[in-house]
């Protein structure tokens, strides 16, 4: 008898284990220049996480979804308000990475989205012209494309929205403030129909600016990319 009871207790908690819903993980390596796909519950909570980071924002088509921000990790659980088969995210953590994502709607459990971010490369040479080669406007923007920490400046994260173009999505990410300079990032996505040709003279806002740098010149409609500016203190 006390067997059967052992049993029966045993069964019954791992029923109640499986009747509470099951995060199945989807793993993504982050490409900033890609949009990366993954699949999501039409009806249940989905989590979104970025390892090693913490979400900022999320753009998407308004009234499509509805978001949880946990706090500890800096992850978010997505609830999809839009039908299928699919819908279009862009995410940004607050150290500045950038992803697109196409998430295909499927009558499934809840899914976790693991995003991973890609390991860090030199800044390449193929990079947007800077329009003046001042040593110290090139480790700036050094320092903001990479992240260096330790580079003598303070960051400061704003996560701004700037209403500059028609079909643009602009956001001034964060600034970095330094004795005689002040460097930009800005988040860049084309929200029209059409690819933008984008140039250094766009982001020349104000007379005080000395260099930019454009992570590229081609924008296709839904992709995302970052701009680095520099400007001399008043």
């Amino acid at each position: 008898m006390r067997q059967l009871l052992n049993l029966f207790k045993h069964v019954s908690l791992l029923s109640l284990f499986f009747s509470f819903p099951l995060w199945a993980a989807q793993v993504l390596v982050m490409k900033e220049q890609e949009r990366l796909e993954a699949q999501v519950s039409a009806k249940d909570l989905n989590r979104l996480q970025v390892m090693g980071e913490r979400i900022a924002s999320v753009f998407g088509a308004k009234g499509a979804f509805s978001l949880e921000q946990e706090e500890v990790k800096g992850q978010v659980f997505l609830k999809i308000h839009s039908a299928p088969p699919k819908m279009d995210l862009s995410i940004i953590t607050e150290s500045g990475l950038t992803q697109d994502l196409t998430l295909h709607i499927k009558p499934i459990p809840g899914q976790t989205i693991l995003l991973k971010p890609s390991p860090k490369a030199p800044t390449p040479d193929t990079w947007g012209s800077v329009t003046r080669f001042s040593s110290e406007s090139v480790d700036l923007i050094k320092a903001m494309a990479t992240t260096q920490e330790d580079s003598g400046y303070r960051r400061q994260r704003l996560l701004k929205p700037l209403n500059l173009w028609r079909d643009m999505d602009v956001i001034l990410v964060e600034t970095w403030t330094g004795e005689g300079l002040e460097g930009h990032v800005y988040f860049i996505k084309n929200t029209g129909p059409h690819e933008k040709i984008l140039h250094e003279q766009h982001f020349r806002l104000s007379p005080k600016v000395r260099a930019v740098a454009l992570q590229a010149r081609r924008l296709k409609p839904g992709a995302v990319l970052k701009v680095y500016g520099v400007a001399g203190h008043a």
